[in-house]
């Protein structure tokens, strides 16, 4: 037991629980796009929609859980949590902060997407855009840094000043963590209302199953890549976190091999990483396909 384990279990648990849920979308994605029957449709988009709503219900606690996890690091050793967030792993931050945004665009691009099988429904459309605007303004303040510097001791190049590399000082707030915090909150709102305004609608209409548009079964697909992608890229921030260290404070790493990885380099791994994890579904989905067939 440690500092960071009840709250490493509690962001692990709702980022598995994410996982599976958008997993399962994927899958009904799939088979929705590859169904000739009008009943298999009905049934996949159900399946799909099912496993969207528990993929964003556990997302939603996501950053709540972060919170819990850095605010335990910080308590522990500040050095830690400096190291994360404002020295060589802040860029990694930023990073984090643009897919989640991607996340919840496309959750609740879908959401609207799946107004179109409840009869009546139209009439929610409007509040779309106002909707949407404010899922982008507030992924514009998540992504926005405090300065542009690599690192805490890193100077500007030759002929570069500092001030270019610093936010103006009317915009220094959007770099701090309280409107940070602010944009988050907004963006949850925000999918709250697409939801409730889904459930108003399915209130006073009949759902028909089925009757979506494909596009939304390629949103479904894209967000469970982006959630791989995340996940592979927050694993990376759980390992350099502990920079020269196998156990922070305990067994420090000697060799010449530890360095911090750019975010240039992470980033192209996992995404190797994302694209292998995506053809073994692929061939998980081959061989089940294969099996049926030879059943019938």
């Amino acid at each position: 037991d440690n500092a960071s384990w009840w709250p490493f279990n509690l962001h692990r648990f709702l980022g598995n629980v994410t996982f599976g849920g958008f997993v399962v979308a994927l899958f009904a994605a799939f088979m929705f796009l590859t169904s000739k029957k009008d009943e298999d449709r009905a049934f996949y988009d159900w399946m799909g929609y099912i496993g969207n709503l528990i993929g964003v219900g556990a997302l939603i606690t996501m950053p709540l859980a972060g919170y819990i996890l850095s605010k335990e690091l910080f308590i522990y050793d500040a050095q830690l949590a400096t190291f994360m967030m404002a020295d060589k792993l802040s860029g990694y931050f930023v990073m984090q902060g643009l897919l989640v945004v991607l996340l919840f665009l496309g959750a609740n691009f879908y959401m609207w997407l799946s107004m179109q099988r409840i009869e009546g429904a139209a009439r929610f459309a409007p509040h779309m855009k106002a909707i949407f605007a404010v899922l982008l303004a507030g992924g514009v303040v998540w992504v926005v840094p405090q300065n542009f510097f690599p690192d805490l001791l890193a100077k500007p190049p030759a002929g570069v000043s500092e001030q270019a590399l610093i936010l103006p000082e009317r915009f220094a707030f959007l770099g701090l963590m309280v409107a940070k915090a602010l944009a988050v909150t907004a963006i949850i709102i925000m999918t709250f209302v697409t939801y409730l305004l889904y459930r108003r609608a399915r209130a006073t209409g009949r759902i028909l199953w089925g009757g979506i548009d494909p596009m939304s079964q390629y949103v479904l697909i894209f967000i469970p890549a982006v959630a791989v992608y995340l996940m592979g890229l927050m694993g990376a921030i759980r390992s350099l976190t502990r920079m020269d260290y196998h156990i922070y404070g305990a067994v420090k790493d000697v060799t010449p091999y530890w360095y911090t990885a750019t975010l240039g380099h992470s980033s192209i791994m996992v995404a190797i990483a994302t694209v292998v994890f995506f053809l073994l579904v692929a061939f998980v989905f081959w061989v089940g396909f294969v099996i049926g067939k030879t059943d019938e």
